[in-house]
């Protein structure tokens, strides 16, 4: 996380202040009367599970965005890999590359052009 201008990192700042007001809400709830009581406690309680899975979360996530990186470089390989042996098979059916035959074929059409 980037630093702030106080020199705590973004990250820390945005979950104190988070915490902050979370006990804000704490404390809130636990002035309240009546019906609505025990649905802030529900709420409450389902706020804290959520932000208690957030971590776990993220740590799948990253883990799984390196996965897709690795597999992203991996097709990068196969697809060039696929690339070289295509121009291969070309040269070995066709006795040139498929580079070749197109400068040939250009050399030639100068040549009848001309």
């Amino acid at each position: 996380a980037a630093p702030s201008p106080g020199g705590h990192s973004t990250a820390s700042t945005a979950e104190g202040d988070f915490n902050a007001q979370l006990e804000h809400l704490r404390g809130e709830v636990a002035a309240l009367t009546g019906p609505t009581a025990g649905d802030a406690r529900a709420l409450m309680a389902r706020l804290q599970r959520v932000v208690a899975d957030l971590p776990p979360a993220l740590s799948r996530f990253e883990a799984t965005a390196a996965r897709v990186r690795a597999a992203s470089l991996e097709l990068e390989e196969l697809l060039e890999r696929k690339h070289d042996l295509k121009a291969q098979l070309h040269t070995l059916v066709y006795g040139a590359s498929p580079a070749e035959m197109a400068k040939a074929a250009s050399a030639s059409s100068s040549a009848a052009a001309a």
